[in-house]
């Protein structure tokens, strides 16, 4: 193939470039901020399509949706109503600053003073293009737009790239990731092309794959996906910048471009997705009827009472992936409607704040915390991005020695037969500065009700001054390991308060009522068996006592 590289005459410097997008979401707002923090000094367009919608043509999508989708179209889109009219009567939970994810906030990009947002009713229309000529963009981007015409693509000085979730030639179009699930594909791809006037033909930059898992779904891996694109944005741009950027031509062989599928086969894949993780069942079916009964009483209870006790649940997590399936794993894509439903539903607050007695609780709403422990990788690949797209806190329980030496857990080695990558202090560091905390989960991971009280303080201290250290905290949390009631010795737990700690967080269940007793903060576990319903029956005081093996 012939290969396109750039020089030093085309490529440098990019001082401008321009962003086409019709979803500025947050994988559209974190890709400019590493764009901006990759390309020093630069300014950045926003160009947004946001095309009018008469009436006229919202019936007319309508009829062409019931003509592709079937008579599955009608209750697909009515319940879609129901539920906007639904979260419009809803009253919203209380709502913090926690700062979570707010450096990839449209508002921050603003205050940055290097970008601005710039809506058009077609954004390959006379006023776009002209508005792109007079910014005189070096370089255009192209991340979630529509099909682009060559008259906007072709304007900046060094064309537009565009990011593209998928291999190519293989999987142009779109949505991500799901029609090579249905291929039964063993990667998923992601790519950065030049654009070109046919939909994914443009010559390659870069790309990269991402695997699939026993227990991959299309929406979990999307969440990789973005990270992984936004990680090549920012290698394309350094590239373009530093004259090294190399465009390979696409085969013309084995190419297909895909569009949405039909809602049967979406349902069809989402049915076989819940079979293959034994979660839809007659008895499931039966059993979130009843959490949500139960919960419809407790909800109407408490709005009766108008009850004032201070009401808390703290939920633990541990792994979040999709490689298998265990009492302390859960799924991507189901960690993401856990994080939606809580965020949409109640009052997440940071566990720092609640110990610190700074939580205003609302009366008949309890108040939630989230947390995990042990300190694994898939937290910094695929919880953190969850989390901070929704902007919701969160503190993570690391065992110190695990981080600085990536040693593996015993029980998983026990358990699994194989260990686990754990993060780095790079990534903890870089999720602390997007608004998430950390704590302490002593230095190995060690079971302080089984070992001397000599060998427990030397855990709980030497843990403690490694984060202070790593991370510059003075106030240091703390969850007891495996955290059982068997598990808990209570010369062990003075120990905790004794050594400095601001708290101690169990993990054998139960909700938090009144007031808050520090040294013993009780967290209801969560893992791939909780559904919706069952979450919130959790929240509501279902099952006081629930426990996780560690």
């Amino acid at each position: 193939m012939n290969q396109e590289t750039g020089n030093s005459a085309d490529v440098m410097p990019i001082k401008r470039f321009a962003v086409f997008t019709s979803k500025p979401n947050f994988s559209v707002l974190q890709g400019i901020r590493l764009l901006l923090d990759e390309l020093a000094d630069s300014e950045c367009l926003v160009m947004i399509h946001a095309p009018a919608r008469p009436a006229s043509k919202l019936i007319k999508n309508q009829f062409r949706n019931l003509k592709r989708h079937g008579p599955a179209w009608i209750p697909y889109q009515s319940a879609e109503i129901i539920d906007l009219i639904a979260d419009r009567l809803r009253s919203s939970p209380m709502r913090s600053d926690n700062g979570v994810g707010e450096r990839y906030r449209r508002e921050a990009l603003k205050a940055t003073g290097r970008v601005r947002f710039e809506s058009y009713t077609s954004i390959n229309g006379e006023q776009a293009q002209q508005a792109l000529a007079d910014f005189d963009a070096d370089l255009g981007v192209s991340l979630a737009a529509p099909i682009l015409r060559e008259g906007l693509f072709a304007k900046p000085r060094l064309g537009t790239i565009n990011l593209h979730k998928g291999k190519v030639p293989e999987y142009r179009g779109m949505p991500p990731a799901f029609w090579e699930l249905q291929a039964g594909e063993k990667s998923v791809g992601c790519t950065i092309h030049k654009m070109e006037a046919t939909l994914d033909t443009g010559a390659i930059l870069l790309e990269d794959e991402l695997p699939v898992s026993e227990f991959s779904t299309a929406n979990g891996m999307r969440v990789g996906l973005d990270q992984m694109g936004n990680r090549l944005l920012v290698q394309a741009a350094r590239a373009l910048s530093d004259s090294t950027a190399v465009f390979t031509p696409q085969r013309t062989t084995g190419a297909n471009t895909n569009t949405r599928p039909p809602l049967r086969v979406e349902w069809r894949a989402s049915r076989e997705a819940a079979k293959k993780e034994n979660t839809v069942s007659a008895r499931q079916t039966v059993k979130d009827t009843i959490f949500r009964g139960y919960s419809t009483l407790q909800s109407t209870r408490r709005r009766l009472s108008r009850d004032a006790e201070p009401n808390v649940t703290v939920l633990l997590y541990h792994r979040v992936c999709d490689d298998f399936r265990d009492n302390v794993t859960i799924g991507i894509e189901k960690f993401d409607d856990h994080i939606g439903f809580l965020n949409k539903h109640w009052n997440v607050v940071s566990l720092r704040d609640l110990v610190n007695g700074n939580v205003e609780h609302e009366p008949g709403r309890p108040a939630i915390c989230i947390t995990f422990d042990d300190g694994y990788k898939d937290n910094y690949d695929y919880a953190a991005p969850i989390l901070l797209n929704h902007g919701v806190h969160a503190t993570f329980f690391v065992s110190t020695e695990k981080i600085t030496d990536g040693k593996f857990f015993q029980h998983d080695l026990d358990k699994l037969g194989h260990g686990l990558p754990n993060m780095s202090w790079d990534n903890i560091r870089e999720m602390q500065r997007d608004g998430l905390d950390f704590g302490s989960h002593t230095v190995s991971h060690a079971n302080l009700g089984k070992i001397s009280l000599d060998e427990a303080e030397r855990e709980l201290t030497e843990s403690k001054a490694t984060i202070e250290q790593e991370l510059g905290h003075e106030q240091v949390l703390f969850a007891y390991p495996f955290g059982a009631p068997t598990d808990i010795n209570e010369a062990a737990r003075d120990k905790v308060a004794e050594v400095g700690y601001a708290c101690c967080c169990s993990a054998y269940g139960g909700i938090n009522r009144g007031e808050l007793n520090l040294m013993n903060i009780l967290r209801v576990p969560a893992n791939f068996n909780m559904s919706l319903p069952a979450l919130r029956a959790r929240i509501d005081g279902w099952g006081a006592a629930s426990q996780m093996s560690y």
